[in-house]
């Protein structure tokens, strides 16, 4: 079985996906597992073991919204425990726009659950759906959509490479939001191991273009993996024009240089090319 990383996996929410798919979200049982909890009972059903697989998926109250869902996820029958499992199935059965809707949505039950479990207002059933859909929409507008807008083209590795041994791989990622005039930058740190070593989100406001977004993410990269103290670092980003650019450079292997160069992109307002 292929990971869901590398096959036709969804680009939203990979961080969550990924946590879930490797069973690392601290759902019950594995708060259980961790003597963090006494019991290890679903907190919105409260009749089974919360693992990650019931509580995105078999829980009573995740099939109610999943049978309000239209199209081939609503008609989707996985008897599989694990999520990794169900994910799995679910890539062979489901186009990418259907897989990445079936990501948001679950993101959204983690989130309602989550709210349950801390006494916050539950969504409907249809409401959740409404806002998963439509993050899906604004994602694929924003993210994907720049290569079709001139804005910026996007690299596909296909699937994620380890680094040389005792190095370092940092991933980073910029997404725009049009509507709320906001840049969300994501990066990870990764042994050669593929275990995670460091993980930083953030969001930034009144950034408007993908290159500078992608330049401005790519600095805080090199920022994030020299802060860290990692004397080998690998970075990878998914902005042709902004990877051609740096590579481009006389002092491309110094990190300072490195880093410098994205600043530079960032103060031009333009693209680099």
């Amino acid at each position: 079985m292929a990971s869901p990383m590398e096959s036709k996996s969804s680009p939203l929410c990979p961080l969550f996906l990924w946590r879930a798919c490797n069973d690392i979200l601290p759902t019950k049982n594995n708060l259980y597992k961790r003597k963090v909890v006494i019991d290890q009972l679903c907190p919105i059903c409260n009749s089974e073991v919360e693992s990650v697989g019931h509580a995105l998926w078999r829980c009573v109250s995740a099939q109610a919204v999943w049978c309000c869902c239209e199209g081939p996820i609503q008609k989707s029958s996985v008897a599989a425990e694990e999520f990794i499992d169900i994910f799995d199935a679910l890539c062979d059965r489901l186009e990418d726009t259907e897989l990445e809707g079936f990501v948001s949505i679950a993101h959204k039950l983690w989130t309602r659950r989550n709210k349950v479990v801390f006494g916050g207002t539950v969504l409907p059933h249809t409401v959740l759906i409404k806002q998963a859909l439509e993050l899906v929409e604004d994602f694929r507008k924003t993210h994907l959509g720049t290569a079709e807008l001139g804005q910026g083209e996007l690299i596909s590795y296909g699937r994620w490479h380890r680094p040389a041994l005792n190095s370092i791989k940092i991933n980073w990622d910029a997404a725009l939001d049009g509507r709320k005039k906001l840049m969300g930058v994501g990066i990870i740190a990764r042994d050669c191991q593929g275990e995670v070593k460091a993980a930083m989100c953030d969001v930034i406001p009144y950034i408007r273009d993908p290159i500078i977004a992608e330049a401005i993410a790519a600095r805080f990269a090199v920022l994030f993996g020299r802060n860290l103290g990692f004397e080998s670092i690998d970075l990878e980003g998914d902005a042709r024009e902004i990877i051609l650019a740096l590579e481009n450079t006389e002092d491309a292997d110094s990190i300072h240089g490195f880093q410098g160069r994205c600043w530079n992109l960032c103060l031009l307002g333009e693209s680099p090319t």
